[in-house]
């Protein structure tokens, strides 16, 4: 090959992977500490939990809401009193990752907040993260939802 051929082969080469991400096999057995935490902390942890705190950049009312501290495995407070039909009191509890990805909504429902909020369509219309964020790609949608049915485990 001569320097010209090498020189425009290596310039398509570099065209062609400047829009590429390359992301690792998605984990069969994806743990909280390795896999999911570093993706909740880029996407979620700024409004869910980061430092012990919330905020409510998207809008409207807290009032009566599930709260995830996501920046956390396992929940902080007292999470063992129930009410409200057999949820965690929300004012004592701060619950964590594990909670909010394998808990029921409510007793008797399979579907948790992440399969509510996280697993939908990111036109549905409470999409997590909102836009303006990017939604999750798919390896990190995966990652999430074989950590989520594997049991949430650290």
């Amino acid at each position: 090959m001569t320097r010209t051929m090498i020189a425009a082969f290596s310039l398509l080469l570099a065209a062609a992977g400047a829009g590429c991400t390359i992301y690792p096999a998605e984990p069969t057995s994806p743990t909280y500490t390795k896999d999911v935490q570093p993706i909740l902390a880029a996407h979620c942890t700024r409004c869910h939990g980061g430092d012990g705190t919330l905020t409510n950049e998207v809008g409207g009312t807290r009032a009566g809401a599930i709260d995830c501290y996501l920046d956390q495995l396992a929940d902080r407070g007292d999470c063992t009193t129930l009410v409200d039909g057999g949820q965690p009191s929300f004012s004592q509890c701060m619950p964590g990752a594990k909670y909010c990805a394998t808990a029921p909504l409510a007793p008797g429902v399979t579907t948790t907040l992440f399969d509510f909020y996280v697993f939908q369509a990111a036109d549905s219309p409470t999409p997590m993260p909102p836009p303006p964020a990017a939604p999750l790609n798919d390896w990190e949608l995966n990652t999430l939802k074989r950590w989520a049915a594997n049991g949430a485990p650290p």
